[in-house]
C-alpha cells in the first residue's frame, strides 16, 4: 500500500475513533445529567441501535430514578434487550406494588415474562390468590413458566370458579399449555366438546394443546379440525404443526383444500414448519390457482422452507413469468435469494440486472426495495449493483443496507463514494458508514 494512502487510512481511523468517543461521552452526560425527555430519546436511540453499551449506567439509573415514566421505559428497554441483571429490581417493584404506579408494575411483570423468569413466583401467586384484577392476567402468564404441577392445579381451580371472568379464563387456558400439565388435557377436551364454551375458549384450547408436546393432544386437535367454526378449525390445524405422523400430514393436506382462507393459511404455515415434501404439489396449485393473494404468498414462503431441487427449479421458472402479478414474483425473489437456492437465485440476478436497464424502472425499484429491506447476506451481489447505479437513490439505499447490516467487505466502494460521489447526500452517508466500518 503506498505510504500516502496508508496515511489517509490511518487518519480516517483516528478521526472516526475521536468522533465515536465524543458521541459516547455525550451519551454518558445525558444519562448523568439529562432531563426525562432527553433520557427517553436516548433510550429510543439505543433500542433502534440494539445497543447494550450503557447498560451498567442505566442499571444504576433504574435504582435511583423517581420518575415512574422513566422507570417503566427502562424496564421496557431491558426487556427488549433480554437483560437479566435487573430481575431483583423488577421483583421488588412487584412486591411493593402499592407504592408503585400501575404502569411500572405492569412493566416489571412484562419484563419478567419476556425473560420467562419465575423469580417472582411467590409475588404473582399472591396476586392470583388476592384476585388483583389489574395484574391478574400478567401474573397467570408469568406463573405459566414455572412448569410446576402445583401451579397448574391452582390455575385449574381458579378456572372452575364461577366468578372467574372470561378474559382470565382465556389466560388460564393458554397458561395450561405453556405449563405442559398433562392432566389439564381433560379440561381442554371438555372445552372443545362443549356446546356452551365460547369460540375464543375453543381457539385457545387448541393453542394450548399445540404447546403440550404430548401425542395425546393429536386426536383432540384432529377432532377440532373438522368443527363447524372455521376459526377453531384454523387454530387446530395451526397447532398440529407441533406434531408429526401420518394422521397429522393427512389432516394438513386436507386443510389445504378447506373452503375458508384462515384454515388454508394455517395449513400452509404448518406444512412449512414441518417441511412436508408431499405438500409441494398442493402448494404449487395454491400459488397458481388459490383465489386469495395471501395464500399464494404464504405458499411461496412454504416452498422456500421445504426447499430441494424441485422447489428450486419451480421458482426459477416462476420468477421471469411476466403474466404473474409482480407482488408474488417479489415474494419468490426474496425466498430464492434468502434461501440461497442455486438455480432460482441465478434467475433472480438475471431478472435484477435486466430490469435495471429497462426504460420502465418499476420492476427494478420493487426488486431493489426487497434487497434493501432484507438482512440476508445473500443479497450482497445485488447491493453491489445498487452501489454503482446511476440513480443516487439506489446508491443511498445500498449504503443504508451496508450500515444496518455492518457489512465491511464494501469498505473500498463506500470510501470511494465518500470522496467522489457527485451527490452530497450520498457522500455524507458514505462518510458516516466509513466511520462505522473502520470502528
Amino acid at each position: 500500500m503506498p505510504r500516502f494512502v496508508a496515511f489517509l487510512l490511518m487518519l480516517s481511523i483516528s478521526i472516526s475513533a475521536f468522533t465515536q468517543a465524543d458521541a459516547k461521552a455525550k451519551r454518558l452526560d445525558t444519562i448523568r445529567y439529562g432531563i426525562e425527555s432527553q433520557l427517553l430519546d436516548l433510550l429510543n436511540t439505543l433500542i433502534a441501535e440494539k445497543s447494550d453499551d450503557f447498560n451498567d449506567e442505566l442499571v444504576l439509573l433504574l435504582a435511583t430514578t423517581k420518575s415512574p415514566k422513566f422507570k417503566s421505559a427502562l424496564l421496557n428497554f431491558f426487556s427488549g434487550r433480554k437483560y437479566f441483571p435487573v430481575q431483583d429490581d423488577a421483583v421488588s417493584m412487584i412486591r411493593n406494588r402499592d407504592s408503585e404506579t400501575e404502569t411500572v408494575v405492569i412493566s416489571a411483570l412484562n419484563y419478567l415474562i419476556n425473560l420467562k423468569s419465575v423469580i417472582a413466583r411467590s409475588e404473582v401467586k399472591e396476586i392470583i390468590a388476592n384476585k388483583e384484577l389489574k395484574y391478574l392476567n400478567l401474573s397467570i402468564k408469568l406463573l405459566s413458566y414455572s412448569g410446576l404441577e402445583d401451579d397448574a392445579a391452582l390455575l385449574i381451580e381458579l378456572f372452575k370458579e364461577e366468578e372467574t371472568l372470561m378474559p382470565v379464563r382465556h389466560e388460564i387456558i393458554l397458561a395450561l399449555g405453556t405449563l405442559k400439565y398433562k392432566p389439564s388435557m381433560d379440561l381442554l377436551e371438555s372445552i372443545l366438546g362443549s356446546e356452551t364454551a365460547t369460540k375464543t375458549e375453543k381457539i385457545y384450547a387448541c393453542v394450548a394443546l399445540g404447546k403440550m408436546e404430548d401425542e395425546g393432544a393429536v386426536p383432540l386437535l384432529v377432532a377440532a379440525s373438522i368443527l363447524d367454526d372455521p376459526n377453531v378449525r384454523a387454530s387446530a390445524v395451526q397447532a398440529l404443526e407441533n406434531y408429526k405422523g401420518d394422521i397429522v400430514e393427512r389432516i394438513l393436506l386436507e386443510a389445504l383444500k378447506d373452503s375458508h382462507v384462515a384454515v388454508r393459511l394455517a395449513a400452509v404455515s404448518a406444512v412449512a414448519k414441518l417441511r412436508m415434501v408431499n405438500a409441494i404439489p398442493y402448494l404449487k396449485f395454491k400459488i397458481q390457482s388459490d383465489p386469495e393473494k395471501a395464500v399464494k404468498d404464504m405458499s411461496i414462503f412454504a416452498l422456500g422452507e421445504i426447499g430441494g431441487d424441485e422447489v428450486d427449479a419451480y421458482l426459477s421458472d416462476y420468477l421471469p413469468d411476466v403474466k404473474i402479478l409482480l407482488q408474488h414474483r417479489l415474494k419468490a425473489f426474496r425466498v430464492s435469494v434468502e434461501k440461497d437456492f442455486s438455480k432460482s437465485k441465478s434467475a433472480c440476478l438475471k431478472l435484477f440486472t435486466e430490469s435495471a436497464i429497462q426504460k420502465d424502472k418499476s420492476v427494478y425499484l420493487a426488486l431493489a426495495k426487497v434487497c434493501t429491506s432484507s438482512e440476508s447476506m445473500n443479497f450482497t451481489p445485488f447491493i453491489k449493483i445498487l452501489l454503482n447505479d446511476n440513480d443516487f437513490n439506489y446508491r443511498l439505499g445500498a449504503l443504508v443496507w451496508i450500515d444496518k447490516n455492518k457489512v465491511k467487505e464494501f469498505a473500498a466502494e463506500v470510501k470511494n463514494l465518500s470522496e467522489k460521489d457527485p451527490v452530497e447526500t450520498v457522500k455524507k452517508k458514505a462518510s458516516q458508514v466509513i466511520e462505522k466500518l473502520y470502528d
